[in-house]
C-alpha cells in the first residue's frame, strides 16, 4: 500500500535529455517505484493527464530566513514549484547571533511579530522544528556578516588576531551545526571590511567540514573583474568549492567586461576549482537604497552612519563621493526604483524612481532651488532610518541570455519568499519573489528556445542539489525524496511585474515535497509544512 501515486505523468527525471510517460509511487517522504502501477493501492490517487513531472525546483539563492515563523512565508515561492530554497546568503543569515547585529536581526523579526528565541543555527533549527512552519526545504549557509558582527562588531578595523581566532572558531560552530557553507556578502557592512586574507582563514575552516563558499562579490559593475579574481583566489587558497551568487554585469559602461569574467571563470575551472554560479531572470537587482553611500560612512554601525548624514562637514564629504559616480544629471537617477519604506508618510513614494520623488519632495520646500537629489538621499534615507528598500535597472539583456546559458550556472531568485496577504504582502517587491522560476521556463524554452526542457529543468533540479551536497534530491528516480513538482507546460505564465509584483504564476499543479502535498491549484487539500531543515553531516 503506497501513499500516493501519481499517475498518467510525462516525467522529467533531471538528469535525461528524454521525457517519458509514467506513473510514480510514493511511500512516506521518498519515490519507490516508477513504472505502471494500476495494480498497485495507494491511499491517494492524483490522475496527472499527461501534465509533465518534475523534480522539485531548488532556489539556489535565497533570503527566506525568517519565513518559517510568518504567515504565509513560503506561498511565493512554492506556488512557482520550488520545494527546496538556499538560505543565509550574501553573508546575512539570522545565525549566529550576538550583539548589535542579534539586535538588528530582532527588530526586524519583530516587524513581523516574530520572537527570536535562538542564537546559533542548531537552536534555529530546533525553533523551526518545534514552532515553524516549512513549506518547502532550507538549506542554511552560515553568513560572514553575521559571524564578524557578532565577533568585532561593525567596526571598518582590521581584526586582531584574537578576533579572527574567534571568527573561525564561530565557523567551526556553525558547520558543525550542518550549515552548507558560508556567504558573504561584500558590499555590505560589516561583510565589506574583511580583507582579503581575513576571508580566506574563515574558508579554510569552512573547507574543513566540506563546505562551500557562496560570494555577493566586491563589486558587480565597476571593479568586477577584480572582485572574480578576489573569489577565485580565495577559493583556490582555502581549497573549497566557490558559488558567485547573481553574476551581473552591472551599469551600461560594463556590459562588456562579460567575456573576461567568463575567461577567468574557465580558466580557474580548468585548473580545478569548483566554481559555479547563479542568477536571476531580470534586468534588476534589488538591495537597500543606502548601498548609494560610500562604504567607510557605515563604519561602526548605523547609528553613526545617520550622524554622519546629519553632520555637514561629513555629508558633504559623503556627497562629493557620491556625485564623482552619479552626477546629478545623470540617468542613474531614473533607473532607481524604491520597492519598500519605513517612514508611513514615503508610502506613497513605493513604486516610483529617485527622480520622481526628488522632484515631489523639492516641491514642498522653502529651499527647492538647491534641495539638489543627494540632498534628497540623504532627507529620505535620515527619515527611513536606513530601512528603504530599492531596485535597481543596470542590466542587459543579452549578457543575462549569454549568464544563463553556461552550464555551470544556476537559477537563484536571490528574493525572500513573499505573499498575497499577511505581512509578507507589503511594499512593491522585485517580481523576482513571485516568477523567478516560472519566467525562466517560459522565457528560455518557450520563447528563446535556448533549452530544450528536460536541459532547463536539469538546471533548476539537479545542477543546483549537486552543488549544495543534497543527497538523493534533485532527480526523480526511486530511492530518491519526493520533492516533485506537476505543471502544465502550455500554460505556464509569469504574472508578475515591477509595476505589480503580488501576482502568483499560472501552470503549477501541484507541488510535493518529501512526499506530502504542500501545494495544490485546487482547494480539496488540507493544510500541511512538510519542509525540513537541510542540514550537512
Amino acid at each position: 500500500m503506497l501513499d500516493l501515486i501519481l499517475k498518467n505523468c510525462n516525467i522529467i527525471d533531471g538528469v535525461s535529455d528524454i521525457t517519458f510517460h509514467s506513473d510514480i509511487g510514493i511511500l512516506e517522504n521518498a519515490i519507490v517505484k516508477i513504472g505502471n502501477l494500476k495494480d498497485y493501492k495507494a491511499a491517494r490517487i492524483i490522475d496527472c493527464g499527461g501534465l509533465y513531472a518534475a523534480p522539485g525546483f531548488i532556489d539556489a539563492h535565497s533570503h527566506s530566513d525568517l519565513n518559517p515563523f510568518i504567515q504565509n512565508g513560503f506561498d511565493s515561492k512554492i506556488r512557482q514549484g520550488v520545494t527546496s530554497e538556499v538560505i543565509g546568503n550574501c553573508g546575512y543569515s539570522v545565525y549566529p547571533l550576538a550583539g548589535e547585529f542579534m539586535e538588528r536581526v530582532v527588530a526586524e523579526a519583530r516587524e513581523y511579530g516574530v520572537d527570536t528565541d535562538w542564537s546559533t543555527l542548531a537552536q534555529y533549527c530546533d525553533s523551526v522544528k518545534k514552532r515553524g512552519k516549512l513549506k518547502t526545504n532550507l538549506i542554511p549557509l552560515a553568513g560572514l556578516s553575521a559571524i564578524r558582527a557578532g565577533v568585532c562588531g561593525y567596526s571598518a578595523k582590521p581584526m586582531s588576531v584574537s578576533e579572527l581566532e574567534k571568527a573561525c572558531e564561530q565557523t567551526a560552530k556553525v558547520m558543525i551545526d550542518g550549515a552548507a557553507g558560508v556567504s558573504s556578502g561584500l558590499i555590505y557592512p560589516p561583510c565589506c571590511y574583511f580583507t582579503p586574507d581575513e576571508i580566506i582563514e574563515l574558508l579554510k575552516t569552512a573547507a574543513r567540514y566540506g563546505g562551500l563558499y557562496a560570494t555577493h562579490m566586491r563589486s558587480e559593475g565597476d571593479a568586477l573583474l577584480e572582485a572574480v579574481n578576489e573569489a577565485l583566489s580565495a577559493a583556490k587558497k582555502a581549497k573549497i568549492p566557490l558559488q558567485i551568487s547573481h553574476l551581473k554585469t552591472a551599469g551600461r559602461h560594463n556590459w562588456y567586461k562579460l567575456d573576461s569574467v567568463f575567461e577567468l571563470i574557465e580558466a580557474a575551472q580548468k585548473e580545478g576549482v569548483d566554481v559555479s554560479a547563479d542568477r536571476y531572470p531580470y534586468l534588476a537587482s534589488q538591495t537597500s537604497l543606502d548601498m548609494i553611500l560610500p562604504k567607510w560612512a557605515f563604519d561602526s554601525g548605523n547609528e553613526l552612519c545617520m550622524r554622519r548624514l546629519g553632520d555637514p562637514l561629513i555629508s558633504s564629504n559623503i556627497k562629493s563621493e557620491i556625485l564623482k559616480i552619479y552626477p546629478l544629471d545623470s540617468q542613474y537617477w531614473e533607473s532607481v526604483m524604491v520597492s519598500k519604506t519605513s517612514y508611513k508618510e514615503f508610502l506613497k513614494f513605493e513604486g516610483m524612481n529617485f527622480r520622481q520623488i526628488h522632484n515631489i519632495i523639492k516641491t514642498a520646500r522653502p529651499d527647492c532651488q538647491k534641495f539638489d537629489i543627494v540632498d534628497c538621499l540623504f532627507f529620505f534615507l535620515k527619515k527611513e532610518n536606513l530601512k528603504t528598500s530599492a531596485i535597481f535597472f543596470n542590466m542587459c539583456e543579452r549578457n543575462l541570455d549569454r549568464i544563463i546559458d553556461k552550464p555551470y550556472v544556476m537559477i537563484g531568485s536571490d528574493a525572500t519568499a513573499r505573499s498575497a496577504s499577511g505581512p509578507l504582502s507589503e511594499g512593491k517587491p522585485h517580481p523576482r519573489a513571485f516568477g523567478s522560476f516560472v519566467k525562466y521556463l517560459t522565457d528560455y524554452v518557450s520563447k528563446k528556445k535556448m533549452f530544450s526542457l528536460p536541459a532547463a529543468i536539469s538546471k533548476i533540479t539537479y545542477l543546483p542539489a549537486k552543488k549544495f551536497g543534497l543527497s538523493a534530491r534533485g532527480r526523480i528516480a526511486p530511492a530518491h525524496f519526493a520533492d516533485i513538482v506537476i505543471f502544465d507546460y502550455k500554460g505556464l505564465e509569469d504574472n508578475s511585474s515591477f509595476s505589480n509584483p503580488v501576482n502568483y504564476p499560472d501552470g503549477i499543479v501541484y507541488v510535493i515535497v518529501n512526499g506530502g502535498i504542500a501545494f495544490s491549484k485546487y482547494d480539496d487539500y488540507p493544510q500541511i509544512y512538510p519542509g525540513e531543515m537541510l542540514l550537512k553531516n
